[in-house]
Parts: C-alpha cells; sequence; structure tokens
C-alpha cells in the first residue's frame, strides 16, 4: 500500500477517482495531492488495527478520498497490483472511470484544513462546548464498541477469530470478480 500510495504524489487528473458526474467536467480535475505519510496502523490492542493515511491538497473532488481508499484497500487486500493507481491516473489510456464501489465514508476523517490568509479565533465557551460534545460522543462509541466482542465470546467462546474489516467496503467482495483494469467503465454522467 505504502508503494501505491507514493502514486498518488504529484499533480495529476484525478477524474477516474472521484464520482463520476465530476469527473465529466473535463480538465478542471488536475490537482496537486502529497501524501504526508504512508499507510499505516495505529497503534492499537484492538482486534481491528486501524490504517491511518494522511492526504495534503489544495482541493479535492467529490469522493475523490474514498476512490483513493478503495483503491489502496484493494492494493492492500492483494486484489489489485499498485500500478493499478498508475492506470485508473492514466486518462489518455482509461478516459473513462472504472466501475467500482467506493468504501464508506464514515471512517474518513477531515482532521485538519489550514488556510493561508485566515487565522481563527476562539471563544472558550466555545472550546468547552465542543470538548463536552467530543467527550459525549467518545463515551457512548466506547461502550457500543464493547458489545461487539462481549456478544462474540458469549456465542462462540474466547478462542474465535479476528474481525474482518471488509465491511467498510461496500459490496467489495461482490465487485472484485475482475480487476480495475478489465471493468466496465461508466459513461459520463452514469455515476
Amino acid at each position: 500500500m505504502a508503494a501505491a500510495a507514493k502514486r498518488y504524489e504529484g499533480t495529476h487528473d484525478f477524474r477516474n477517482l472521484c464520482k463520476e458526474c465530476c469527473s465529466s467536467r473535463g480538465p478542471s480535475c488536475h490537482g496537486p495531492v502529497c501524501p504526508s505519510s504512508s499507510p499505516y496502523h495505529a497503534h492499537c490492542h484492538r482486534p481491528i488495527r486501524p490504517i491511518i493515511f494522511e492526504i495534503k491538497g489544495l482541493a479535492f473532488l467529490y469522493h475523490q478520498v474514498r476512490c483513493m481508499m478503495t483503491v489502496l484497500l484493494l492494493i492492500g487486500q492483494k486484489l489489485e497490483a499498485p500500478e493499478i493507481v498508475d492506470q485508473v491516473l492514466d486518462v489518455e489510456r482509461n478516459p473513462r472511470k472504472p466501475m467500482y464501489s467506493t468504501v464508506v465514508d464514515f471512517p474518513l476523517v477531515l482532521f485538519h484544513c489550514h488556510f493561508e490568509v485566515l487565522s481563527w479565533h476562539r471563544e472558550a465557551e466555545e472550546v468547552n462546548h465542543s470538548l463536552a460534545t467530543l467527550q459525549q460522543h467518545w463515551t457512548q462509541i466506547a461502550v457500543k464498541t464493547q458489545v461487539p466482542p462481549l456478544t462474540r465470546t458469549e456465542i462462540c467462546g474466547p478462542k474465535i477469530s479476528r474481525f474482518s474489516s471488509i465491511c467498510l467496503s461496500l459490496e467489495l467482495t461482490v465487485m472484485l470478480s475482475q480487476p480495475l483494469s478489465v471493468k466496465p467503465a461508466f459513461e459520463r454522467g452514469q455515476d
């Protein structure tokens, strides 16, 4: 995945890595992307270790990050070769987006935005409200994350296999009967 992620770096035409309705707009799909790090596993002792992938760019197309992560996850699962990134980015040879489902959006987090000419002023009351809301969400999620492992242990006993993270990609296993390079492509405006 790290080698494939490096292939996203630089200025490319990302029209095959966004929602199709955006890709029909033509040459405005160019943009620099600078992954600030290769994908890495978060330090976590849970059954599912999240993969962290930081992306920096000046602007992104609709669903671009979801599409980029879909391709990286296919590569990470050994369902595609790293060279597929080059093929998808080559809009001369591949003028239409291949048909593929994108990963779900909820694990993708916009963590930070930087604006050159803008400085943010934070009121203490707003910061406290944001932190209280974050703590509330964190507590609710922490409690909810304990239910599946306890239920799984109750059903299967203590010696069970790990959960699979494949549920993060919609219909990925069904859609993967063919590599992306031979999948049918969307007609313009079809996605």
